[in-house]
């Protein structure tokens, strides 16, 4: 009779999703690209593969890849446990494509001093895409994140205008607007706010039970982190920039050795990078094209033209760097575009006004050099002598329209002939007595 009674009453007790004591939590920081899904894919794998438990992603984001930021959303909305969005620490974002994973997790929440939003287009204002294609791809991104919302029972209103607009709200706002869920501190707080919270997964609706839970951190392996930072839009682009002046400055200076290592590092670690982010190609030709054109200005007297031309090609490479309509959440920092630009173009300014300044120098050794220099006559003739020049003996002719040198008569270099002999004036300058 008694074994009746507990079957009975295991029947009537409510459905709890989280009935094991383990609660994986794990990072969604930094640019999202196809590293941060692979980290995302092992950590909700983990938590499937064993029973009743609860995923906590502590966020702050930029933003990132749009198609990596679909996978992720498709990892949520499949995920067999609850996924809960922690906006967190204090100064965090989810921001841009971290806006639309927020809006596909189970629950969200955010610390006091984070925001959500922004999470229009960026690479579309300053690349190539024609205006039909880009009121194409904006109203895509509208529908998407609309039908997340929806799925999610959130106010899709303002999902929408955080695409169309970049509408952001800090995380009272967000609390106020229905947005976030919850208004935390902490992880702490958070799961005893989580306790008993319903949730829907995959169409059933279940009862978090985070009543002494064990907490389990799931970080990124180091190696996948190196990944992720280099498969960041800025770090693609600084690559570049080192890997071609590297191995200019080398080639101009052979033998200094450190300028072609770091510059050859870089080239490698610029290629890996584009197995992790798009590159655009002719931004690509474009920062090279300008690299030659600061180089030739250096050899050729363009009076700066050349230079002129070289950050014009800079600039317009580098916004067209990454980005595309492939990938329209994604571009450089237009304040390190403009800060690689000036520092570029005030060296080049630089080296080139030097290199004018040496070349209106006068010179000052070899043959060159001894031009309008003063000697002495040492021993002449008819057809001409030895004269000290600087110290030295040096075989020496008279000039046009010079007829007579003598012994101790002061002369003038004008000139040097085959076999290095010196053609000589006399200086008919007297020196005072003093």
């Amino acid at each position: 009779m008694g074994k009746y009674v507990l079957l009975l009453l295991l029947f009537l007790y409510p459905s709890f999703c989280s009935a094991s004591s383990i609660v994986y939590i794990s990072k969604i920081n930094g640019f999202i690209n196809s590293i941060t899904v692979k980290h995302v894919t092992s950590v909700i794998k983990s938590a499937e593969n064993s029973s009743g438990k609860i995923v906590i992603f502590l966020m702050d984001t930029p933003g990132g890849l749009l198609e990596s930021a679909r996978q992720i959303v498709k990892l949520f909305l499949s995920s067999k446990v609850p996924i809960v969005v922690f906006v967190y620490p204090k100064g965090a974002r989810a921001a841009s494509a971290g806006t639309f994973i927020a809006a596909s997790a189970n629950v969200i929440a955010m610390s006091p001093g984070t925001v959500i939003g922004a999470a229009h287009p960026v690479s579309i204002s300053v690349s190539h895409i024609s205006a039909d294609t880009k009121k194409k791809i904006v109203n895509y991104l509208v529908a998407y994140i609309r039908a997340i919302a929806k799925d999610r029972n959130r106010p899709f209103e303002w999902f929408e205008n955080a695409v169309k607009n970049s509408a952001t709200l800090t995380a009272d706002e967000a609390f106020k607007r229905h947005v976030a869920d919850f208004l935390v501190s902490d992880v702490g707080s958070l799961l005893k706010k989580l306790n008993g919270y319903p949730v829907v997964v995959n169409g059933k609706k279940l009862y978090l039970n985070t009543n002494g839970v064990e907490k389990k951190i799931y970080s990124m392996s180091w190696d996948d982190k190196f990944l992720h930072a280099i498969g960041n839009p800025n770090m693609v682009y600084v690559l570049l920039l080192i890997a071609f002046y590297g191995i200019i400055f080398e080639l101009a200076s052979p033998g200094a050795i450190f300028p072609g290592v770091a510059g050859a590092i870089a080239l490698l670690l610029f290629l890996f990078a584009l197995h992790i982010i798009p590159v655009n190609s002719v931004g690509v030709a474009l920062i090279v094209l300008a690299i030659i054109l600061f180089i030739v200005d250096l050899k050729v007297p363009s009076h700066g033209i050349l230079s002129a031309g070289g950050i014009v090609s800079l600039l317009l490479g580098s916004f067209m760097l990454v980005g595309s309509k492939s990938s329209p959440m994604v571009s450089v920092s237009i304040s390190l575009i403009f800060g690689v630009a000036g520092a570029t173009a005030a060296f080049f300014v630089f080296a080139l006004s030097k290199a004018i300044v040496a070349q209106r120098r006068k010179a000052v050794s070899g043959k060159e050099g001894m031009i309008g220099e003063m000697g002495y006559v040492i021993e002449w003739n008819d057809r001409g002598g030895v004269v000290l020049v600087h110290g030295e003996r040096w075989n020496a002719v008279a000039g046009r329209g010079v007829y007579t040198l003598k012994k101790g008569d002061r002369v003038r270099v004008k000139g040097i002939i085959e076999g290095l002999t010196l053609v000589v004036e006399e200086l008919k300058e007297e020196i005072g007595d003093g």
